[in-house]
């Protein structure tokens, strides 16, 4: 669709805009649009009609986990209103006990086979990269928190540990169903924010893994578990630094030390417990190292 610019006083131009989508917005003289510039195009857009969506998810049969994924992703997703079916009181229970993972969802209705989630305060969020910021802080000291427990060898820190991986999903999914809901960003943005939020949901799923591998297997505290346990904090303390400290300096010291761990990898190991923990170290430091393409495109 094409559309001339019109001269207006000395220096402006106009453009109309398509009254087939001032109708569908209920968009009058005087009502304020938002504008974004993304390269060579220029985006309008209103917050305040913007339309709520709705859906049905039907979660019979299926098992608890899988219940969750549903919910979490239609939440991903940014419907608002999520009318949930279901045969079994066990499947209404699952629905339930995720609930607290959807920030700012809560049970409005239910019936004996149908339930209503609803979106209580237009859980969103403007600034994303606050967020990210926040996400970030918690894998540093989840980490700093796994290693303390893997040096002294105890397990007393085990439900504070599993929250902290839950609180950083939650905030994941927050991001991913605000980053849905933005109108101005850019679709390359907008993937490569989609990519930092799901590599920091996987760092906090094998910093657990991490943990767990050293305290099921009663992992001493030697020096080839500490220099393994030092590549680990160090890729997540130096991509932080890329995240925010775009430069060369960070950029190569990070791919020095996955270079390092590769190496470390590669030595003869006989004992399976050192085995799997060092694969683990690796996973993290490579996950690092792959979040910097998607800061490339978000910072150049």
């Amino acid at each position: 669709m094409g559309r001339k610019l019109v001269k207006q006083g000395k220096d402006a131009l106009t453009i109309s805009l398509p009254r087939k989508w001032l109708d569908k917005f209920n968009l009058k003289q005087g009502d304020e649009l938002e504008v974004s510039e993304e390269d060579n195009r220029i985006v309008f857009y209103t917050k305040e009609h913007i339309a709520k969506k709705k859906s049905t998810l039907d979660v019979s049969g299926f098992n608890y986990k899988t219940i969750y994924n549903l919910l979490n992703f239609s939440y991903i997703k940014g419907y608002d209103e999520i009318v949930v079916k279901f045969e079994k009181e066990n499947e209404l229970e699952s629905v339930k006990y995720f609930i607290p993972n959807l920030i700012g969802f809560a049970i409005i209705k239910e019936t004996k086979n149908e339930c209503i989630l609803k979106d209580m305060g237009n859980t969103t969020v403007e600034d994303i990269d606050e967020v990210i910021k926040r996400i970030f802080t918690l894998v540093n000291s989840y980490i700093d928190d796994a290693i303390t427990d893997i040096k002294v060898g105890s397990t007393s820190n085990k439900d504070y540990i599993i929250s902290r991986d839950k609180d950083i999903n939650k905030l994941v999914s927050l991001a991913l169903r605000s980053l849905n809901k933005k109108t101005v960003i850019s679709k390359e943005h907008s993937q490569a924010l989609f990519n930092v939020l799901i590599i920091l949901e996987h760092l906090g799923d094998d910093i657990g893994r991490f943990w767990r591998v050293a305290c099921e297997h009663k992992l001493k505290s030697n020096e080839e578990v500490e220099q393994s346990m030092q590549f680990a904090k160090e890729s997540i303390d130096k991509i932080f630094q890329i995240y925010y400290r775009f430069n060369k300096k960070n950029i190569d010291e990070l791919l020095i030390i996955r270079d390092n761990a590769r190496k470390d990898w590669n030595k003869k190991r006989t004992n399976i417990s050192h085995i799997r923990f060092s694969r683990h170290t690796l996973q993290i430091c490579e996950e690092c190292a792959d979040m910097m393409q998607s800061i490339f495109m978000i910072r150049l």
